[in-house]
C-alpha cells in the first residue's frame, strides 16, 4: 500500500468565504466540489417532494382496488438487509391500510436470489391476487410472465440495473424519478412510494436509513436527508427493535454503529439459513411486544456472534499453498457457503490478489469471487460462462455456481488469466495542529453523515507534538497522546519500537467518534505511521513490509 499526501491548495478561501473552520475547508478542497456541490453540502438536508409521479399515482391506485375488493397482497422480498427492510416497509405500509398482506423472502442457500416461479405458483395458490416485489423483481422475467398469465398484476419496486423489458403491471424504479432519488436503495424506493400516497413516513425513515447505509448507497441526494433524519429518528427511540440490537446508548449511534453493529447482525441471518429463517426478523422488525423484540434481538446477536466464529474456524482450513499462486482459489466442502463472501473479501484485502473462494455442495460449487483494481472480473468470467451454471455481480465481486467436473478447467483459466498489477495508491488528507480541534472535529461531523459517495478522507497528521505513548492490553495495540486527539495502532505494535522516541512522525488514519463517559471523544484510527524525516525510504507499517519512496 502507498499513500500519497494531499495538500489542500484552496482552505483559507473556503474557510473566509464559507466561515467554516480549516479542517472543513480542507476536506471540501479534497472533494474538488463546485460551488453549487458545497452549498447544496452545507445546507439542511431537505426531502424530495414530488408532485404527483405518475407511475406511483397508478401503484397506489392499484394497491386501494385491492384494499376495496378485498383482495390479498403478497410481498416478496430478498435476505440481505436492504431486503429485509425494504420488506417490513412494504408489510407494514399495506397492513396500516388494512389490507391483508402476507410476505416471504427465499432461503439464500436453497432458492437463491429473487422471485421465482414456484413461489409464485404458491401464492396464486394461496388466493394472492396482487404481487409486490421489494428489492428485486427485474430480472424475474419467468415469475412475472407466469403471474400475468394467470391474471395476476405484479408491481416491481426495484433498485438493481434494469437489463430487459420488465413486463408488470408497474415498475417503480430510482432510472424513473427525480434525479435527487437516484441512489436509491430497494427500501429507499418503498420510503419513495410511500412518500406519494401523502402518508407519514417517520414510522419508516429508520428502516430506510439501516438499508440505505447497509446496502452501501451513495449519501447523496435524497438518500443524505433518509440518513440524516433517520438516525435522528432512531436517537429518538422511535424503532424498538432496531434500539434493542445495540449494545450501546441509542442516542449517540453514528453511521459506523449502523454499519458494523446492525447490518452484520441482520445479513447473519440470511447468510446461515440452514440455522435460520430470514422471515422471522421481518416479524422482528414488526413487533411492538418488547418480551418479543428482546428475546428476538438477543437471537440474532447470538447468530452474528457464531457467524463471526465459523468465519475464523473456516479460515483456518485454508491450505496455505493456495495463497502463493497470483489468483487466489480457496475451496474446502466444508466452507459454509453463507460466509465464503467474507472470506473472499477478508483474503483479497489481506493479499491483495484477486479471490475465489468456494463451498463445496454435493456435485457443484457455490463460490464467491472478489478482486483487486485493474482486474474487471465480470470480463475475467465471461468467456467461460459455459462452463457456469450461474453468475452475476460486477467488476469487483461476482458471485457463481458450477458443477465441480469443470473445477480443473476453471482454475487453470483463472490462474492463467493476464491482469496488470497496480499496488494501491491511497490519497491522505495533510492536516495540522491548527486543523485538529475538537471545535473542528465537532464541526465536521455536524455536517454529516459521511459514507458511500461522500467519504471523510483519510487524514495525514504531519509532525504533531506526541504528549506520550502507551501499550495497551499487553501490547495488543498501542496508544499515542497527540496534539488534539487521541491515534491508536489495533495491530502489532513491535514495529514501532525501534523509534517510539521519534518526534518527526506522520500519523496516517481515520477520524473516528465515540460517546465516551458523557461526552464525544474522537480518535485517528490509525492504518499508517512513518518517520517523516525519512526520504529514501519508508516503512508501512500496517504490513510490517519494506516499499519503495
Amino acid at each position: 500500500m502507498q499513500y500519497h499526501k494531499v495538500y489542500a491548495q484552496n482552505s483559507r478561501e473556503l474557510m473566509e468565504r464559507y466561515q467554516i473552520g480549516s479542517l472543513l475547508a480542507k476536506v471540501l478542497d479534497y472533494y474538488q466540489w463546485d460551488e453549487n456541490q458545497i452549498s447544496e453540502f452545507l445546507s439542511t438536508p431537505k426531502p424530495f417532494v414530488s408532485s404527483g409521479h405518475p407511475i406511483a399515482q397508478a401503484i397506489i391506485q392499484r394497491i386501494l382496488l385491492a384494499k376495496e375488493r378485498k383482495q390479498k397482497v403478497f410481498v416478496f422480498g430478498d435476505y440481505d438487509t436492504d431486503g429485509i427492510c425494504a420488506t417490513t416497509m412494504m408489510v407494514q405500509w399495506l397492513r396500516s391500510l388494512q389490507i391483508e398482506t402476507g410476505y416471504y423472502i427465499p432461503n439464500r442457500l436453497l432458492e437463491g436470489y429473487g422471485l421465482n416461479v414456484e413461489r409464485t405458483r404458491q401464492a396464486i395458490e394461496k388466493g394472492y391476487q396482487l404481487i409486490i416485489t421489494v428489492d428485486n423483481g427485474v430480472k424475474a422475467q419467468e415469475a412475472l410472465t407466469y403471474a400475468k398469465a394467470w391474471g395476476i398484476d405484479c408491481i416491481v419496486c426495484d433498485h438493481h440495473t434494469i437489463e430487459e423489458s420488465v413486463d408488470c403491471f408497474a415498475l417503480w424504479h430510482p432510472s424513473l424519478l427525480d434525479p435527487s432519488c437516484q441512489y436509491l436503495c430497494g427500501a429507499g424506493c418503498v420510503l419513495e412510494l410511500i412518500k406519494e400516497s401523502q402518508m407519514d413516513v417517520s414510522d419508516y425513515l429508520g428502516l430506510a436509513m439501516v438499508a440505505t447505509i447497509g446496502d452501501m448507497m451513495v449519501l447523496k441526494g435524497e438518500n443524505r436527508w433518509i440518513v440524516q433524519q433517520g438516525l435522528n429518528d432512531l436517537r429518538e427511540g422511535k424503532y424498538p427493535a432496531l434500539s434493542a440490537l445495540f449494545s450501546q446508548p441509542i442516542q449517540t449511534i453514528t453511521v459506523d454503529d449502523i454499519a458494523f453493529q446492525i447490518v452484520p447482525k441482520l445479513n447473519s441471518v440470511g447468510r446461515l439459513a440452514d440455522q435460520a429463517n430470514v422471515n422471522q426478523v421481518v416479524a422482528f422488525l414488526l413487533s411492538q411486544d418488547p418480551l418479543e423484540i428482546q428475546r428476538t434481538a438477543q437471537q440474532i446477536t447470538d447468530l452474528n456472534q457464531k457467524r463471526k466464529q465459523m468465519v475464523k474456524q473456516q479460515a483456518e482450513y485454508v491450505d496455505p499453498k493456495a495463497l502463493e499462486s497470483s489468483f487466489l482459489i480457496i475451496k474446502d466442502d466444508r466452507f459454509h457457503p453463507g460466509i465464503v463472501g467474507l472470506l473472499a473479501n477478508q483474503y483479497c484485502r489481506q493479499y491483495q490478489k484477486p479471490v475465489m473462494v468456494l463451498a463445496g455442495k454435493e456435485d457443484q460449487y457455490v463460490g464467491s469471487v472478489r478482486s483487486i483494481e485493474g482486474l474487471n472480473i465480470m470480463e475475467c468470467l465471461f468467456p467461460i460462462r459455459h462452463l457456469l451454471t450461474a453468475y452475476g455481480g460486477h467488476a469487483q465481486a461476482a458471485g457463481l455456481t458450477f458443477a465441480k467436473k469443470h473445477n480443473q478447467e476453471i482454475e487453470q483459466y483463472l490462474q492463467q488469466y493476464p491482469y496488470e498489477y497496480h499496488e494501491p495508491v491511497v490519497d491522505c488528507l495533510v492536516v495540522d495542529e491548527e486543523d485538529i480541534t475538537n471545535e473542528n472535529i465537532r464541526e465536521l461531523y455536524q455536517y454529516g453523515p459521511y459514507g458511500q459517495g461522500v467519504t471523510l478522507p483519510l487524514f495525514c497528521y504531519c509532525q504533531p507534538k506526541i504528549q506520550n505513548y502507551q501499550y495497551m492490553k499487553k501490547k495488543t495495540y498501542l496508544k499515542w497522546n497527540l496534539q488534539g486527539l487521541e491515534a491508536i495502532w489495533f495491530s502489532d505494535s513491535s514495529c514501532y519500537e525501534d523509534f517510539l522516541e521519534t518526534c518527526n512522525l506522520d500519523f496516517i488514519g481515520k477520524i473516528s467518534s465515540n460517546f465516551f463517559r458523557g461526552q464525544w471523544k474522537y480518535v485517528l484510527q490509525l492504518e499508517h505511521v512513518e518517520n517523516s524525516h525519512v526520504q529514501q525510504e519508508k516503512i508501512c507499517y500496517n504490513k510490517n513490509v519494506k516499499m519503495e519512496a
